[in-house]
């Protein structure tokens, strides 16, 4: 996986910024990384298991790190379980937690939870590591080339020193970049590589 460094340098390569350093920014490309993660992290699914400590309609759902949304939750878990037939009812019990309807998740039975989850790059913002999926990595670079362009128009709009079609050019740019990104996020199974069963 790709940290940090390598995606400012495609990022770079992608906006062809090489002969002009000093207006791209590694500033703005970071805050171009950060919009763009924002952007396909609702996009891909993960699942993972944890164990139920305490007997209890309230589960915390603290050992599934980086939750961006949760999906749905099956439970009893076991590996190999259909995931469609083990559905349960449930809603938010806080940012972290689960509120079971139907059945009360016992000490010891596994939960299985369908989710969202931020994804982060390596060195940005101290991740410790990627967990963009390879497969993703160049849908987020088109993504942050077209909010750089985004960015660089705002900043054009506080110099009124630089020539008008520095902005349309940018915008013309936001398009392209935009419906590569769009177009790539196509290519990606629905949520993730994820069967949602039969239930």
């Amino acid at each position: 996986m790709a940290i940090l460094t390598a995606y400012r340098t495609s990022l770079d390569n992608i906006l062809g910024t090489v002969v002009d350093t000093t207006t791209w920014t590694t500033a703005i490309k970071d805050e171009a990384l950060r919009m763009a993660l924002d952007d396909l992290s609702p996009l891909i699914a993960f699942e993972a298991s944890f164990a139920v400590s305490a007997t209890s309609y309230s589960q915390e759902l603290g050992t599934v790190t980086d939750i961006n949304q949760i999906l749905a939750l099956a439970y009893p878990w076991a590996a190999g379980g259909d995931f469609g037939k083990l559905l349960v009812e449930w809603r938010l019990g806080g940012l972290t937690a689960a509120e079971f309807f139907s059945v009360q998740p016992t000490n010891g039975q596994t939960i299985r939870v369908r989710y969202t989850k931020r994804l982060k790059i390596q060195d940005l913002d101290a991740a410790a590591a990627t967990t963009v999926p390879g497969v993703a990595e160049r849908i987020v670079l088109y993504a942050a080339a077209a909010w750089c362009c985004v960015l660089r128009q705002r900043q054009i709009t506080e110099n009124p020193a630089l020539p008008k079609e520095a902005g349309e050019q940018l915008a013309a740019l936001v398009v392209g970049f935009r419906a590569r990104f769009d177009e790539l996020v196509q290519q990606l199974p629905p949520l993730g590589d994820v069967q949602w069963g039969n239930g």
